[in-house]
C-alpha cells in the first residue's frame, strides 16, 4: 500500500523554510550567493540554470550567473571556478554539465572549493558521501528524514522509492525517526 507524496506542497514548505533562514541570515548581514557557471548554449542547461535563478529569487538568495561562450578555454574556466571559490560573497557554486568539448568536466570539478560544491561532485565530497560522513544537511538520510516530517511513510519505503538499497533498513528507520 503506497502513499502519494504531493511534491509541490512539500516543495512549497521547503521553500518557505529556506526563505525564513535566508531572512535570518540577512538580518546578520549575510546574503547567501549561488554562482552558476554555464558554458555554451545547451538548451536544457539554459532552462536548468534559469530555473535555479528563479528558485534563488523566490527565497532571497543572490544568483550570480556566469555565462561563458563554448570557445572558453579550460584554463579560463578553471580560473573562474577557483576565483569564485575564494569569493566571500559566493556560498555555493554550480558548474552546469555537460561542458562543451574539449572541456573536461573532471578537471573543472576538481577546481571547485569542496565546501562550495553544491552538487557534491568534487572528489572530497564524493569520498565523504561514500564514507557516510557527509554533513547531515547534505546526506541522503537527512533528506529522507526531512521528507518523513511531511508524510507518514517509513524511511525504508522512501529509500526504496529513491532507488537506494539499504543494508539494514530497520536500523536506518530507528535512526531517522529520532527527532
Amino acid at each position: 500500500m503506497g502513499q502519494t507524496i504531493d511534491g509541490k506542497a512539500v516543495a512549497a514548505v521547503v521553500r518557505a523554510e529556506v526563505r525564513e533562514r535566508v531572512v535570518r541570515l540577512a538580518a546578520r548581514g549575510i546574503v547567501p550567493g549561488l554562482a552558476a557557471v554555464l558554458v555554451g548554449d545547451d538548451p536544457a542547461s539554459l532552462v536548468y540554470v534559469g530555473n535555479k535563478e528563479k528558485a534563488c529569487e523566490q527565497v532571497g538568495i543572490r544568483s550570480l550567473r556566469h555565462r561563458l561562450p563554448a570557445s572558453t578555454s579550460e584554463t579560463e574556466l578553471v580560473a573562474l571556478v577557483r576565483r569564485l571559490g575564494h569569493d566571500a560573497d559566493v556560498h555555493g557554486i554550480l558548474v552546469q554539465l555537460p561542458l562543451p568539448a574539449p572541456l573536461r568536466a573532471q578537471v573543472v570539478i576538481e577546481a571547485l572549493a569542496p565546501e562550495k560544491d553544491v552538487d557534491g561532485l568534487h572528489p572530497v565530497n564524493q569520498g565523504r558521501l561514500l564514507a557516510e560522513r557527509l554533513a547531515a544537511d547534505k546526506s541522503v538520510a537527512a533528506v529522507i528524514g526531512h521528507l518523513q516530517s511531511y508524510v507518514t511513510v517509513p524511511a525504508a519505503a522512501i529509500y526504496e522509492m529513491a532507488g537506494v538499497v539499504l543494508l539494514a533498513p530497520a536500523a536506518t528507520d530507528v535512526e531517522l525517526t529520532k527527532r
